[in-house]
């Protein structure tokens, strides 16, 4: 079966049998629209709201500021979109449930900032989570995924899925110029009884 994907697309997974994996699409935004979420973002995370007391060791806002702010709401579509592409390269044969976003942050991080070793497992098993680099020096910020023995440099208009079990980090930032991006975590909703 062949599968011709819009974007520019990578799966980082340890086994073709496993569900556990990074699915990453680049260029994901158009130019426009990108350049409008970096500007917000900057602005949402000019102060840090959570004064450095989460897994975020650089500015961000509250795990729920970007789910206020309409600039957002054609990513989220976006993502969403993204995610259904996810599960469907993990099993053609399922039906896809439908996800809402539960949390939605920004951040911003400047020369040595980082994020710690952390998971976003809450209280249910079907979550993903993601992040979404606006803008970086190319060459400077590092995602890893421990568990499957991968990092990779952020490059701007980014896009990293993976469950929400998963763990990960940042490596310390290594430039001067800012890397701005969003974070999420996407839970699927249970059909009422």
């Amino acid at each position: 079966m062949r599968i011709d994907l819009k974007f520019n697309t990578r799966i980082v997974q340890n086994t073709n049998q496993g569900h556990y994996a990074v699915y990453i699409f680049n260029n994901i935004l158009e130019d426009d629209y990108l350049k409008e979420l970096l500007d917000k973002t900057l602005e949402l995370t000019e102060k840090d709201s959570m004064n450095r007391k989460t897994n975020v060791q650089a500015n961000m806002t509250t795990y729920h500021k970007m789910l206020e702010e309409p600039i957002y709401i054609k990513f989220q579509s976006i993502v969403l979109s993204h995610l259904h592409t996810c599960i469907c390269l993990r099993n053609y044969h399922v039906t896809v449930p439908s996800y809402d976003f539960e949390e939605f942050w920004g951040m911003q991080f400047k020369k040595g900032e980082k994020t710690v070793p952390h998971t976003h497992l809450g209280s249910n098993a079907n979550q993903w989570s993601g992040v979404f680099c606006i803008d970086s020096d190319d060459k400077a910020g590092q995602i890893a995924f421990p568990d499957m023995d991968f990092s990779d440099i952020m490059q701007p208009n980014s896009l990293y899925m993976f469950p929400s079990m998963m763990p990960h980090y940042t490596l310390p930032y290594q430039s001067d110029k800012p890397r701005v991006a969003l974070s999420f975590n996407l839970i699927a909703n249970t059909p009422k009884k």
